[in-house]
């Protein structure tokens, strides 16, 4: 008995271990949670909602890119009769669209705070403004100014509006005639030059594209969103930690500066001529009035931020909506004609004149609200409908301005622009919350006459001197868009937790390899999270601090990045190693099956097996008339931009690269360089998806991306792509193969002789081999060209080997090709310089020791291999940034490790394509070199700024321009 016990005892202990413990701990904490929370799930079970998860709720439906977010927010509202809730994780959020309960939020002081979240981020910004600060401090404030904001001294500022919207008009007639102008970027420009001149009596010229402002405000707007987009940025710890943070606060000080020595200036002139709305601040705050000196700073930044953005989206959604209605559009500039004349720039007697142009407005701005829904915090319980409908306290209540601005209920035929809606017999008996572009209640916009008022005098000044038009039809064409933020860094935690117990045999290999500090829990993720550039200069950072080998923690994930070519060798020619990372293989299954880059191993060997006696010399020979027919072509297209600079060369060798990828190896001819193929989108469409699944994380969880339009919108388009090679496969089956095989035809000779390879496997390997090829032969090609364009010596020895070979006409037959010798020395040295990949990764399937005992990498790691940095490392490469073609020349190779270039990896994974790639640059090189010749900006390697997407490129693109050849 006494034995039974202890051995109870002893299983209850072991139970409790870690990580039983971990959760036994967070089930009694979230027992809890919930009990100290009855109120609010109380009043909660009263209010139809979305059906949701454990857990995360309805979480996942606030999650995504912009437009995913904006319409799962806007059928949510659909959705809606009157109120509507759902779940964010534990966050309490209701939608409201009845005017009625719109009016009782908005009057209500129970619900008179913007959520605390918008709030506290936007704090970093713009201090203690109205938008963002507490009440009590927003209550002081909102007093003072509002008196400021007053008619007469909003006259006084209709001089400058219509001064600049008359440059503004300027600026415009360059656009003249072109189609699709970014309206927005110019308008923006004369909005933010109005704000700066009304709030502060400044002059940026922000027009005439030499102002600081325009940086720093398009810096703060961008950061703001950023803050609110990506999740992890909500917490201070881990923002204030980012290049992010320190970027901005670098340029938020010289925004604050700035206003400071305005203010500095200011006070030491005479405020009586011309005053602003910082004159009037100061002479509150010279009256004893309780304002300091840096919440003045903080009311004209808001107001600088607030209304510049606000006022210009305003401004061309109204000159697209009178595009959309060329009727409408006239009879503005009848009544404009009419109260101005030809010239006359308004005044503000002439602004209350305009009735029809503020009709428009109006109409505008209820089609299209500035913001779509207004959100506030539930600071205690405010009853809505009697006691069956209550918003409960540490809620928070999201107001559906576009769906009710949109609602049939209360605008008969709400889609139609019908500007008359407003006129005052239209307007007698509608509710005043149905319309609510400048909020309502004691939090409305403060600037909305101000905002008016600038809004015609720009719309006047305009539609007097333009006659707009759009390729928009209608309305309900436009798609907006939203961000919205909300995720949990809970759920992360605890997946970390859950693994950490797991891996105690990878911490300690992991403890004897050099690192780079971290942070708890989150190591160095931050360092791989931003867009392709920040991540880029985060990588090769860490390879440039490498002494061979580095880690660092990516949340949990153990990487390894390794530059010295032993340790490449042991990685690539291991079996241990010899699978790509499974998360790349797992994201780009979805898109390319089970190709030779994302099949299993197993797959991987019995494919490679097959292929790899296809692409012998002998097949290869016979595509090399595809290159150079489809390369002439290219030269032809390449003709109509001779003269012109910064030609974007990618997109248009792509188009090459994917006519000759799809003849020899489907033997079809999609004639991307026509413009007429729908296989351009298809391939556009997959690399465009699949670096979105890498880039942006939550999209590496299959349950979150196939929730989301991407995936469905792609899935269409793969269907279509999977049909196009299957048919293509049955007319093959029908056809004689005999006469110009390509590869398709060699996999089908297999296929039928009775290897084991299906038809599905067949489709899987030409689509791989079609994105794989295209895109990668492109951008070297792109590269050679920009490379020869900086060093022009070397491109006159490519020239005159091309003349020597093939003279001034012939296209490069397969026994041409082995005397361009130099021609591809230029090609090596460039693929040196300009890897396609920056480097590879592997999972570490089983430990492999790199030097003895002391460096292991850990099974279930994964390594980089820095392939851009050992490719320019002074250890294997003198002057390594130097273009020396000769490098690669055979007295110069001896002595040099093979595993210190890499262009086309290395070892049993090595890219199986990399002859028929070297043959294929090799004559679209000849035949683009022979025919023009090509100049560049760049002057030296280092100036070439790079970025990887799926293949690395250039971050300001290749900056190419030519002229044709006088051949010799």
């Amino acid at each position: 008995m006494l034995f039974t016990s202890l051995d109870l005892a002893f299983k209850f202990v072991t139970f409790l271990q870690p990580p039983f413990l971990s959760l036994a701990i967070l089930l009694l904490w979230y027992s809890h949670y919930y009990w100290k929370r009855r109120h609010l799930y109380r009043h909660a079970s009263k209010i139809p909602g979305i059906k949701g998860y454990p857990v995360v709720g309805n979480l996942f439906d606030f999650t995504g890119d912009a437009n995913e977010i904006y319409d799962s927010v806007t059928k949510h509202f659909d959705r809606c009769t009157h109120i509507v809730k759902a779940w964010i994780g534990p966050l309490l959020v209701c939608g409201i669209t009845k005017p009625e309960y719109l009016e009782k939020v908005l009057k209500s002081p129970n619900t008179n705070s913007r959520i605390h979240l918008y709030r506290k981020l936007a704090r970093d910004f713009l201090g203690n403004g109205l938008i963002t600060a507490p009440i009590p401090v927003w209550k002081r404030h909102r007093k003072m100014i509002n008196p400021i904001l007053n008619r007469k001294i909003l006259d006084r500022f209709v001089e400058v509006f219509g001064t600049r919207a008359v440059i503004l008009g300027e600026r415009l007639e360059k656009y003249v005639g072109r189609r699709n102008v970014d309206l927005l970027q110019i308008v923006s420009r004369c909005t933010l030059d109005i704000t700066c001149e009304t709030m502060m009596g400044v002059q940026v010229n922000a027009q005439d594209g030499d102002s600081e402002v325009v940086e720093w405000t398009d810096k703060i707007l961008e950061t703001m969103l950023h803050r609110l987009y990506k999740f992890w940025y909500h917490y201070d710890f881990i923002y204030k930690c980012t290049r992010l943070h320190k970027d901005t606060q670098v340029l938020l000080r010289k925004f604050d500066l700035f206003v400071a020595e305005t203010i500095k200036d200011k006070e030491k002139s005479d405020r009586s001529e011309s005053p602003v709305l910082l004159d009037y601040l100061l002479d509150l705050s010279s009256s004893g009035t309780e304002i300091t000196t840096d919440e003045i700073v903080d009311e004209i930044k808001t107001f600088i931020v607030a209304a510049f953005d606000t006022t210009a989206v305003v401004t061309c959604f109204v000159i697209t909506t009178l595009a959309m209605h060329p009727d409408i559009q006239d009879q503005v500039y009848d009544e404009v004609l009419r109260v101005l004349g030809p010239e006359k720039i308004p005044d503000f007697q002439d602004l209350p004149s305009l009735k029809y142009t503020e009709l428009v407005i109006r109409e505008t701005m209820r089609l299209f609200p500035p913001n779509i829904f207004m959100a506030r915090d539930v600071l205690e319980d405010l009853p809505l409908d009697g006691e069956d409908i209550t918003l409960p306290k540490d809620s928070f209540v999201m107001l559906g301005v576009l769906h009710i601005h949109r609602s049939t209920e209360y605008w008969p035929d709400p889609l139609k622009f019908d500007p008359d809606r407003f006129s005052p017999e239209r307007s007698t008996n509608r509710h005043p919350f149905t319309y609510l572009p400048f909020s309502a209640g004691p939090m409305n916009c403060i600037g909305q006459k101000y905002a008016m008022m600038s809004l015609k005098t720009i719309v006047a000044i305009l539609i007097r001197k333009f006659k707009f038009r759009t390729e928009y039809k209608s309305v309900d064409e436009f798609v907006t868009f939203l961000q919205v933020p909300f995720l949990s860094l809970a759920i992360l935690l605890l997946w970390y937790s859950h693994y950490h117990w797991k891996r105690r045999h990878l911490y300690r290999h992991a403890s004897k390899i050099p690192g780079i500090k971290g942070y708890p829990v989150v190591g160095n993720l931050f360092d791989f999270t931003g867009d392709a550039n920040e991540i880029y200069d985060s990588v090769s950072k860490h390879f440039d601090r490498c002494t061979h080998i580095v880690k660092a923690w990516v949340g949990p994930l153990l990487v390894c990045g390794i530059t010295k070519p032993e340790y490449l060798e042991k990685v690539l020619t291991s079996p241990n190693t010899n699978s790509r990372i499974h998360l790349y293989r797992k994201l780009a299954r979805d898109f390319l099956g089970n190709g030779l880059i994302t099949a299993s191993i197993p797959v991987w060997k019995r494919h490679r097996k097959m292929i790899n006696p296809i692409l012998n010399r002998k097949i290869l020979d016979r595509f090399v008339e595809v290159f150079g027919t489809r390369a002439v072509i290219l030269g032809e297209r390449l003709e109509k931009y001779v003269g012109r600079r910064n030609v974007d060369l990618l997109q248009i060798v792509s188009r090459c690269t994917l006519d000759i990828t799809c003849e020899t190896m489907m033997g079809v001819q999609v004639n991307a360089q026509d413009g007429d193929s729908e296989v351009v989108e298809w391939t556009d469409t997959i690399l465009e998806t699949m670096l979105h699944r890498l880039y942006k994380f939550w999209y590496h969880y299959d349950f979150i991306y196939k929730c989301t339009r991407l995936h469905k919108d792609t899935q269409v388009l793969l269907r279509k792509f999977d049909l196009f090679v299957a048919e293509t496969i049955k007319d093959k089956e029908k056809s004689d193969r005999s006469e110009s095989p390509v590869l398709l035809d060699y996999l089908l000779d297999l296929s039928s002789s009775g290897t084991e390879i299906t038809t599905d496997e067949i489709v899987d390997e030409i689509k791989t081999f079609i994105v794989a090829a295209f895109d990668t032969t492109a951008v070297v090609t792109c590269f050679v060209i920009t490379t020869l364009a900086m060093h022009p010596d070397i491109q006159d020895q490519v020239y005159d080997e091309v003349l020597r070979v093939l003279g001034p006409e012939k296209i490069p037959d397969f026994q041409d090709l082995p005397s361009l010798k130099y021609t591809e020395l230029v090609i090596r040295e460039t693929m040196r310089l300009f890897p396609p990949n920056i480097f590879m990764a592997r999972d570490v399937l089983e430990d492999l020791p790199l030097d003895g005992e002391d460096i292991t990498l850990p099974k279930d790691s994964f390594v980089m291999l820095g392939v851009l940095h050992v490719h320019r490392s002074t250890e294997y490469w003198p002057d390594p940034l130097k273009f020396d073609p000769d490098r690669f020349s055979p007295e110069r190779s001896t002595n040099r490790h093979p595993f210190t270039y890499l262009p086309f990896s290395a070892g049993p994974m090595n890219c199986i394509g990399q002859k028929y790639a070297m043959m294929s640059l090799k004559t679209i090189v000849a035949t683009l070199i022979r025919k023009f010749k090509f100049r560049t900006e760049y002057k030296s390697v280092d100036e070439v700024k790079l970025r990887t997407k799926i293949v690395l490129r250039p971050r300001d693109g290749f900056k190419t321009s030519f002229e044709i050849r006088k051949n010799k």
